[in-house]
């Protein structure tokens, strides 16, 4: 076997033992780098849990409002038509040619105010002859009435004299009353539409087309058409508290109304007529209601919102529709705070939006409190720091608005007063929806509508 010889010199020899060396401190240092990064890792960790730990006993600023019996007006909103009071439709009752117009389109006429005048000619010379013909037949019955008195003519001839006289009495009236008919008048009081016919046109007594159209405004009506539902629950009450204006449905009751622009009518009404059947094809009922309207500002066809009054509840419990809240499954919850300063979730009944107001039915009671604000950060059994919330609108002052859907969304108009002040319309509010939190963890929240 060959024996290979080492050919190293001295300077190999420091060269080799320079890299072994350097070699072995860099180990050296990567493996203090990694206890470094473990102990920081470890030193981090303790650091969250502490922060963690501190954030825990740290209380949560929350605004809470609470809950105070109220006595409030139950009402119910309903969309409705404006339908005049009365309408005429104009018609000849002559045959002739229109010679004049007397009125202006559009204006307000009085009951038997001249519209149209129909050349009279022809009526005038029928109604001279009837008179001519009543007056000597009026003349012959006197002679026959004296031949009578002598006995100088029958009995049976004085009654025929007469006979003849009364016919003839009546066939003047008929011509005076055609000679009248030539002067077209407003059968009722109220506002004139357009002219349908113009001067010169030929009119005929009973033909289909009115001349014009006059309609009394002033009440003037407003027609509903509630569902099946709306009457049950209306007949149904929610709670013993529950004082009902009427029994029959909405009858006499107050109702208010809203213009299309959220204009707020200044005059209340009143419910009128109920109607004795349903509807088969829409599965509605035909309410009525009587508004004044004494400057002709509401006119026939006007769609309108009323608010009708079903009743007044006693010990109401309103909560703001801002801390009221839904699970994935639909069911409503509020945020409690108890006696110990800490929060917990209370499922709810409601079935009453009012204004920015819920309606409770049970859940809650008197001198609990709500959280309104800093909902976000809650879990069950957070501590709080509850500060009570002043800048809330007094419910029982807002127009409250029932619909039969309540998650219906809805528009929240401005409501123009007479004055010229704009104030929030009453409007139907849905509860904002979010997910049930988990046991451990602060539940996603949405804003409230």
């Amino acid at each position: 076997m060959n024996v290979i010889k080492s050919n190293a010199t001295p300077l190999g020899r420091v060269l080799r033992g320079l890299i072994l060396t350097s070699a072995a401190s860099m180990l050296v240092f990567t493996g203090c780098n990694q206890v470094k990064r473990v102990c920081s890792s470890l030193t981090g960790a303790s650091s969250d849990e502490a922060a963690v730990s501190r954030n825990e006993e740290a209380e949560v600023e929350v605004g809470v409002y609470t809950l105070k019996p109220e006595t409030v007006e139950l009402t119910r909103e309903l969309i409705g038509r404006t339908r005049a009071s009365n309408t005429a439709e104009v018609r000849p009752q002559v045959n002739g040619v229109v010679l004049e117009r007397l009125f202006e389109e559009g204006s307000l006429v009085e009951k038997d105010q001249v519209l149209y005048h129909i050349d009279d000619n022809v009526y005038r010379a029928n109604c001279e002859k009837a008179q001519a013909r009543y007056d000597n037949l009026g003349l012959l019955k006197d002679r026959y009435f004296a031949l009578k008195e002598k006995e100088a003519t029958s009995e049976q001839s004085y009654e025929e004299a007469l006979y003849n006289w009364k016919i003839a009495g009546a066939e003047l009236d008929l011509a005076k009353l055609d000679l009248d008919y030539c002067q077209v008048k407003a059968p009722i009081a109220g506002r004139i539409g357009l002219s349908e016919i113009t001067v010169g046109a030929l009119v005929t007594n009973g033909q289909a087309a009115p001349l014009t159209t006059v309609q009394q405004v002033d009440p003037i009506n407003v027609d509903m058409n509630p569902s099946v539902r709306t009457l049950l629950e209306t007949v149904a009450p929610e709670s013993e508290d529950l004082q009902e204006t009427k029994a029959e449905f909405f009858l006499g009751a107050k109702a208010t109304l809203i213009l299309e622009d959220g204009w707020k009518y200044p005059f209340d009404g009143k419910v009128t007529l109920i109607d004795n059947r349903i509807q088969e094809d829409l599965g509605a009922l035909t309410i009525r209601a009587e508004f004044p309207n004494p400057e002709q500002v509401m006119l026939p066809g006007m769609f309108v919102r009323v608010f009708v009054t079903e009743g007044t509840r006693e010990n109401a419990l309103l909560v703001p529709q801002q801390a009221l809240f839904r699970t994935p499954a639909g069911d409503p919850y509020v945020w409690v705070v108890g006696q110990d300063s800490t929060v917990d979730q209370r499922p709810v009944v409601t079935k009453r939006d009012m204004g920015n107001m819920a309606l409770i039915d049970s859940g809650l009671k008197a001198g609990e409190r709500v959280v309104v604000e800093g909902v976000q950060h809650l879990a069950r059994g957070t501590k709080v720091s509850a500060k009570e919330i002043t800048n809330l609108p007094n419910s029982t002052t807002l127009e409250p608005a029932l619909t039969e859907t309540l998650n219906e969304p809805s528009k929240s108009p401005i409501v123009k007063t007479r004055e010229g002040a704009a104030t929030p319309a009453p409007q139907n509010q849905t509860t904002p929806i979010a997910p049930a939190p988990a046991p451990s963890a602060a539940p996603a929240q949405t804003d409230s509508k």
